[in-house]
């Protein structure tokens, strides 16, 4: 991505964090699951909401930091305002993809310990 969509995406990002993410649009982030191409980052965009899920519902802690990153690249992904718009066939994924990219290597820790704990759960 060049450098002046990077520039949007991370501002885009950062607005994003003051935001408070409400039902509708964990609503239609879910929807956006189905219209992403199949691929590893539809994989960790489903493992974010639920992650952010279990942090709602009490079943999750993240320290604030963290949520509102998880918050950001949801708000992110959701938004029709993206450094490129998503109705634009296959180009408008690409932001979205880099946005949940950044978050997941920003959140590595936190999210490998939250699939740790589910996979504890599952086998106990």
């Amino acid at each position: 991505m060049n450098e002046q969509l990077t520039n949007k995406a991370l501002a885009l990002l950062e607005g994003f964090k003051k935001k408070k993410v409400t039902e509708e649009d964990l609503q239609n982030a879910e929807m956006c699951v189905y219209r992403m191409p199949e691929n590893n980052t539809k994989e960790d965009f489903k493992l974010l909401l639920k992650m952010f899920r279990d942090v709602l519902q009490g079943r999750w802690n993240l320290n604030w930091k963290s949520y509102a990153i998880l918050g950001a690249a949801i708000l992110y992904v959701v938004s029709p305002i993206d450094a490129i718009p998503d109705f634009i066939p296959f180009l408008g994924w690409i932001d979205d993809a880099w946005v949940i990219a950044m978050v997941v290597g920003s959140l590595v820790l936190e999210i490998n310990a939250y699939k740790m704990s589910k996979e504890t759960f599952i086998i106990h």
